[in-house]
């Protein structure tokens, strides 16, 4: 579903799948002058779920999200504007999955978020610290862990 999200708000709906992300992302190819290299750590194309046996009971569920052609809009700034459940999120600086400008730029537009910017983790924190992260977060939303 996150692809769906992301690519629901830069192609046609229905258009996205992890093959056609790979297009616009030119991550197995050299980037054109000027262009950023994209990476696709997280990505799942469809070729996994017949190499990956771990992956294989869930290729029936895969085409059928990718087949999908009627998805509505999924990524709406309006209503993550008008957010009134807290929110906390740790953003880290050198994630090298996660633009960390975007990111700035969607919690921006987000009422009631709150950010944790930290550099101490890249993008596997949850997994590298997941219980001291988590409480900072919850810390963050219950108005317990100041923010700095």
């Amino acid at each position: 579903m996150n692809y769906q999200v992301i690519c629901n708000a830069l192609l046609e709906p229905g258009n996205c799948i992890s093959s056609v992300w790979l297009e616009l992302c030119c991550c197995w190819r050299s980037p054109p002058a000027g262009k950023p290299v994209m990476f696709t750590g997280e990505m799942v194309f469809p070729w996994m779920f017949e190499d990956f046996a771990a992956l294989r009971p869930y290729k029936a569920a895969a085409d059928v999200l990718a087949a999908k052609q009627d998805w509505p809009q999924l990524y709406r700034p309006e209503v993550l504007a008008s957010n009134q459940v807290p929110l906390a999120a740790a953003s880290y600086v050198e994630d090298m999955y996660v633009d960390f400008s975007l990111v700035q730029e969607t919690l921006g537009g987000v009422s009631s978020a709150r950010q944790w910017v930290t550099n101490e983790y890249k993008h596997s924190g949850i997994r590298d610290d997941g219980m001291r992260i988590i409480d900072r977060l919850l810390g963050m939303v219950r108005d317990v862990v100041l923010l700095e």
